[in-house]
């Protein structure tokens, strides 16, 4: 069999070729290289032991632009800017879907714009376009859960905006914060901007000392239950503690050999706090004993190790943070990426899944290969013209339609012995075509067409299949 096709690749005219080898090329580009960089990328169940692991997604920073997401660049470019990222979220979703998860924690940023002022109808608009991105497309309703970040919630001020934000999330998104029993552990999923902004009123207004007894009440709820467990000599699930800020950590902390570049650095500004304060860090720590702590917000991948035990302990203990990677392209990452969570009674493993770099697939993979397309094709329509042949019966693979049976001065005998394609071709595209082919430029687009057209077709119907 791939003798025969090789054979008529071989008679195939130049752009026909041309034009397999770019459905090729989409298919590869567009699907093919987000499934093949995710081949090793398994749930680490061979590292616990116990009952099954329950798999838990960890999809960190997706930030779902709106109109307003780059002021600075014109309709036109916002929209393609858009289009370009949303298509990117589309593919790098069903990627982390097709590992079956069992759960979904999104770690805050779901969208860019999620806190700026707007009406309610376009609120729900955004959050619309957010679910439809991000929607279950195996027909089973996956578990998800939710967590703030700066991107959703105003960080920065206790203001109208602020309180505006925190109430629509809480309509679209769920609890500001909350905890959940899963796979043998005890989630907890906290409000870090809010802990940024009440110790920074706290330090304002000199308070020191203890200050767990400003812990949002589902937290509070959450220590007691705790306590009441260990008194009674109970041993409560392990906590895992999901926060979108970083806990604090000192500056130029080595972040493991799978960051891109730089360290988490300690840092403010208008909206945003890279790390929480090494106080409310170091509460969360002594409150919860997290045995796994998973944040976002920085877009690049950071593994760090805690000091799980309170000043003037010396039992050595720790526990390891995971920053996750951004699942989007628009955070300043090469490669973004997703993590896999397994948990089970035999204590909890973590995994770190990487794509592909869409702007490495433009650059390095179309880009080439349509330079090196126009150069072959300008030499090709050249030679034909040179050569004072026509061309025209070769033209006919633009349309991939067999030539009709009335059509003067082609044999059908020899149509059917297979010496001329057998196919029907409408009087005016032959007309339209033999025209195009008397002068350079007319044969060079007609080729161009010719290569283009099923490529571009493929690559519409892949587009609407992911946004579907």
């Amino acid at each position: 069999m791939v003798g025969p096709l090789l054979a008529r690749l071989r008679r195939a005219p130049l752009p026909s070729s041309l034009r397999l080898f770019w459905v090729l090329i989409v298919l590869w580009l567009e699907l093919g290289s987000y499934y093949w960089s995710t081949l090793d990328c398994r749930w680490p169940d061979e590292k616990l032991d116990g009952t099954v692991p329950t798999h838990v997604l960890l999809v960190a920073d997706p930030q779902v632009l709106d109109e307003n997401s780059y002021p600075d660049r014109g309709p036109a470019l916002m929209a393609l800017s858009q289009f370009i990222v949303d298509l990117q979220l589309r593919k790098a979703w069903h990627t982390a879907l097709a590992t079956r998860p069992d759960a979904v924690v999104f770690l805050g940023d779901m969208l860019d714009n999620g806190r700026a002022e707007r009406g309610n109808k376009e609120y729900r608009q955004y959050v619309e376009k957010f679910n439809r991105m991000f929607a279950d497309t195996r027909g089973k309703k996956l578990p998800r859960y939710y967590i703030p970040g700066n991107h959703d919630v105003w960080l920065g001020g206790d203001d109208p905006l602020s309180k505006l934000a925190r109430t629509r999330y809480q309509t679209y998104f769920g609890p500001l914060n909350s905890h959940a029993s899963l796979g043998g552990h005890t989630l907890l999923f906290i409000d870090a901007p809010y802990l940024v902004e009440e110790d920074a009123a706290q330090r304002r207004a000199g308070v020191d000392g203890d200050i767990s007894h400003w812990l949002p009440e589902a937290l509070q709820e959450l220590h007691a239950t705790m306590k009441m467990a260990s008194r009674s000599g109970e041993q409560p699930d392990p906590v895992v503690l999901f926060s979108h800020i970083p806990l604090w950590r000192t500056t130029g902390t080595d972040c493991g050999p799978d960051r891109e570049r730089g360290t988490l650095k300690e840092g403010r500004g208008f909206g945003y706090e890279n790390t929480l304060s090494p106080t409310i860090s170091r509460m969360l720590l002594d409150t919860f004993k997290p045995v796994a702590i998973f944040s976002g917000d920085d877009h690049d991948y950071c593994e760090i190790t805690h000091s799980a035990t309170a000043s003037g302990d010396s039992t050595g203990k720790s526990v390891t943070e995971i920053s996750v990677k951004s699942l989007s392209m628009a955070m300043g990452i090469q490669r973004p990426g997703f993590s896999l969570l397994s948990l089970s009674s035999g204590g909890a493993a973590h995994t770190m899944c990487l794509l592909p770099s869409q702007l490495g697939l433009y650059l390095r993979g179309y880009l080439p290969v349509f330079l090196l397309t126009v150069v072959v094709l300008f030499v090709h329509a050249s030679r034909r013209g040179s050569s004072g042949r026509s061309g025209f019966p070769k033209s006919y693979a633009m349309t991939g339609l067999p030539y009709s049976r009335s059509e003067p001065g082609l044999d059908y005998d020899r149509r059917r012995s297979g010496a001329i394609r057998r196919d029907l071709v409408p009087h005016w595209v032959q007309r339209k075509t033999q025209s195009l082919e008397r002068s350079f430029l007319g044969r060079f687009m007609v080729d161009i067409a010719t290569v283009a057209w099923l490529p571009l077709s493929i690559f519409v119907v892949l587009v609407i299949a992911v946004s579907w």
